[in-house]
C-alpha cells in the first residue's frame, strides 16, 4: 500500500507536468531605468529591462526595451514567445 508521502511525491510530478503545458505560470516585471551609452555616437540614453520569470522551473528570461510603453511590451513579448524553451513550457 502507498504511504501518503509517496503519493503526494506522484501528486507533486504530476502538477509539474501539467504545469509545463500552459504558460499561465509566467510573472512579468519591468527594471530601470539603465542609462546606455552608444560610443559610436557618443550618445546617452535610457533603456528598460523587461523581466519574464517561469513560476514552475524558475527560469528568466530578460529583454531590454526602449520604453514603458505598451507598444514596447507587446515586442518584447513576442521576442520571448520566439524562444523555444519558453514555447515548450519553461
Amino acid at each position: 500500500k502507498e504511504s501518503r508521502l509517496q503519493h503526494l511525491h506522484h501528486l507533486t510530478f504530476q502538477l509539474i507536468a501539467s504545469a509545463k503545458d500552459y504558460h499561465f505560470y509566467t510573472g512579468v516585471d519591468f527594471a530601470g531605468p539603465l542609462f546606455i551609452n552608444n560610443p559610436p555616437t557618443g550618445q546617452r540614453g535610457k533603456a528598460y529591462c523587461c523581466l519574464f520569470t517561469c513560476a514552475s522551473t524558475r527560469a528568466i528570461h530578460l529583454e531590454l526595451t526602449e520604453s514603458l510603453t505598451v507598444a514596447s511590451f507587446l515586442q518584447a513579448l513576442e521576442d520571448l514567445q520566439a524562444v523555444e524553451s519558453f514555447r515548450q513550457g519553461c
